[in-house]
């Protein structure tokens, strides 16, 4: 048998090991009896049964797909408003930078690698003694 879990974290890692196992047996058991019940009804009532099941399993599976696609489709059109956002910011924000003679982030690392490079020009040449 495993320890039980003494801190949060092991208990956070726990509980969902233990809601699919737990799921799992009641899923096991439910269906063992179902189909106990299913075996005790006359042959066409079973039939029924049987037709309904497979109706509701194959209604679950295309919704899961159209569930699937509809969360693709927003995730798309989510990336694509968000590109389209970024471009209007920029646009909109790019004449301000111009006319506030701002520098940007990529002047900002150009001039940050120059003075990196010329403070070891500095340190690496020997100092002349006079």
């Amino acid at each position: 048998m495993t320890t039980r879990p003494k801190t949060v974290g092991e208990w956070m890692e726990a509980l969902p090991k233990r809601a699919r196992k737990f799921q799992t047996r009641v899923e096991k058991e439910v269906t063992k009896r179902l189909d106990r019940a299913v075996a005790m009804l006359p042959t066409e009532q079973r039939r029924a049964v049987k037709r309904f099941t497979a109706d509701v399993e194959r209604f679950g599976t295309k919704l899961q797909k159209r569930g699937d696609k509809l969360m693709a489709n927003v995730r798309k059109r989510y990336e694509e408003a968000t590109h389209d956002m970024t471009k209007r910011v920029e646009h909109a924000v790019k004449p301000w930078t111009h006319r506030l003679d701002l520098a940007t982030r990529a002047d900002v690392d150009r001039l940050r690698k120059r003075v990196e490079h010329l403070e070891r020009r500095v340190t690496t040449r020997p100092v002349a003694r006079a």
